[in-house]
């Protein structure tokens, strides 16, 4: 008669334990990565043109809203300097100023022109860093040459 040989109970449950913590740590990823798909808030804005008048120092600024289901506006910095803002012209959506806030309320979907002067006379070609901020946290930065 020949012996049969088998696996060794202790290899076959650190086996079983393993497999069991690969399929847990799968499962786990699998449903964070649902969940966060579901609550998580995209947030995007973005910036399409600009338009520059020396005369009055003042920048225009062509804005995409693609945030579900509104961005709120509440700064503008340019050059790292907080400058006066409003909602210059509308092509798309039912963006608003709020006058009490000082808030710029948009849409997903909408465009529009943000005004902004600038915090002092530049000449055209010089290049100044605009940054955009969002109630939901986001802040928005591009440079842009007069």
């Amino acid at each position: 008669m020949y012996r049969r040989r088998c696996i060794d109970p202790l290899i076959a449950l650190i086996i079983l334990i393993g497999v069991t913590i690969t399929i847990a740590v799968a499962f786990a990823s699998w449903a964070m990565g649902l969940w966060n798909t579901q609550s998580r808030v995209v947030e995007a804005i973005t910036i399409e043109g600009s338009q520059y008048t020396p005369s009055n120092y003042t920048l225009k600024i062509l804005l995409h809203v693609h945030m579900k289901p509104k961005a709120v506006i509440y700064k503008v910095t340019i050059s790292g300097e907080e400058v006066e803002y409003w909602l210059d012209s509308i092509e798309v959506g039912a963006v608003t100023f709020d006058q009490s806030t000082g808030k710029i309320i948009a849409p997903v979907g909408s465009k529009f022109w943000l005004g902004a002067k600038l915090p002092k006379p530049l000449p055209s070609g010089t290049a100044v860093e605009v940054r955009i901020y969002t109630e939901t946290g986001y802040m928005y930065r591009t440079t842009i040459i007069l």
